[in-house]
């Protein structure tokens, strides 16, 4: 039985190389965990469940699907749901044809523009192209912007309701699902914390470190900064 880097044991490998994600609910997984210690980081997508027992999953580095024991999950001493609600929204970029943030009087808008073109081989790939306020940037700036937007953790559990003006805005505009548009706003509460409000919800459970918003600022300053002959 193998073993993955956070000690979870893989049950049985179902696919390698998998492309309809979707049949293991995969696609747009009901779960991403990103479990860590000191030395390793594992990104842990989980599917569909195969029975009462057993759930389909798949690591971030590649397509091979496998089944683990829900039992085994057990290991981590949390509940999954706690854990994956830490972060504010997690959407995979893929699914994202655009994201607007609105901090401190300027708005960022960050876009990806897709198309299929043929290779030296005659086959087909995807080509994306990114941009911020309509300006092309490099690829490694504006995906380190993005995942700064999507990695903003919850810092502490506190019921609250939503008072003033946003200090930050987050807007998606998705490419499938049912729900097209997300938005994430963040709230004054104290001089250490702001309340997190999701698709405009007025009453609110979550509080978000000051200075997660400052190092997202920091990232998406550079990208601004970024030039394309920089890669």
């Amino acid at each position: 039985m193998a073993v993955l880097e956070s000690g979870l044991k893989i049950k049985d490998y179902i696919e390698d190389d998998v492309e309809d994600l979707a049949k293991y609910g995969l696609e747009d997984p009901a779960m991403h965990l990103i479990i860590k210690d000191k030395e390793n980081q594992l990104e842990l997508f989980l599917g569909d469940a195969v029975d009462d027992e057993t759930i389909y999953a798949k690591t971030g580095d590649s397509n091979t699907v496998f089944t683990l024991n829900k039992s085994d999950m057990e290991f981590m001493d949390i509940k999954t749901m706690d854990f994956i609600e830490r972060f504010a929204l997690i959407i995979n970029i893929e699914h994202v044809d655009s994201v607007v943030a609105e901090l401190e009087g300027k708005s960022y808008d960050l876009s990806i523009k897709r198309r299929t073109a043929k290779n030296e081989e005659g086959e087909e790939e995807l080509i994306e192209t990114f941009f911020l306020n309509g300006e092309e940037k490099p690829e490694s700036p504006f995906r380190k912007a993005y995942q700064a937007l999507i990695s903003m953790m919850v810092d502490m559990h506190q019921e609250n309701t939503v008072q003033g003006d946003p200090v930050l805005r987050i807007s998606y505009k998705l490419n499938r699902g049912d729900q097209r548009e997300e938005l994430v706003e963040l709230y004054p509460h104290d001089k250490d914390f702001y309340v997190l409000s999701h698709n405009g919800e007025k009453e609110s459970e979550f509080l978000v470190g000051v200075n997660r918003v400052e190092t997202l600022k920091g990232h998406l300053d550079k990208l601004e900064e970024a030039q394309l002959d920089e890669e």
